[in-house]
């Protein structure tokens, strides 16, 4: 089960991102919004720190089995880190900032939006881009695939959501807003 969490001061006004790991170990958050800070959850101690080197970080997340964390900034990278080292694994270049990074169930791609509004899906294997999409008219907002990996669903600032088909690299279908 999940250890209990004495320390609700870790989290601050303004946290874009409270990740947990798989395990319930640890939390990510960020403090000053230059980078990603791994957390014990018994002890509310820093366990270690991931840095894209004074950029704004958008988001971090873990990876399914929680032995990777990706950070991505407003340098125009996505970084991959080893969670127990914290050593720096892979860097992904984008042409705008990323936001929003999911990994896939299996941990062997990752998906994040752009600040161009497309989604983008990596092999982290061959490091090469394996799907790529567009369709919304504002900021993305969230990306998550589906249990099995086979869809990537994704929800805008323009109010819509909308599910991508990975092996036929298409969008199947756009949610509108309920109302």
């Amino acid at each position: 089960g999940a250890p209990p969490f004495p320390h609700p001061t870790l989290f601050r006004p303004g946290v874009p991102f409270v990740p947990f790991s798989p395990d319930h170990r640890f939390v990510l958050t960020s403090t000053d919004g230059t980078h990603a800070v791994l957390r014990d959850l018994l002890s509310g101690a820093v366990v270690r720190t991931f840095s894209h080197d004074g950029a704004t970080g958008n988001d971090a997340v873990f990876s399914p089995n929680g032995d990777r964390v990706a950070t991505a900034a407003a340098d125009q990278t996505m970084r991959l880190w080893d969670t127990a080292s914290g050593e720096l694994l892979q860097t992904l270049a984008h042409p705008r900032s990323f936001q929003h990074p999911a990994f896939s169930p299996d941990g062997r791609s990752i998906a994040a939006a752009g600040g161009d509004r497309n989604i983008r899906i990596w092999n982290l294997e061959t490091k090469e881009i394996i799907a790529e999409w567009n369709g919304h008219t504002g900021p993305i907002r969230e990306l998550a695939f589906s249990p099995d990996g086979s869809r990537l669903a994704s929800g805008s600032q323009d109010t819509s959501a909308r599910i991508w088909d990975l092996s036929g690299r298409t969008q199947t279908i756009v949610l509108p807003p309920d109302g």
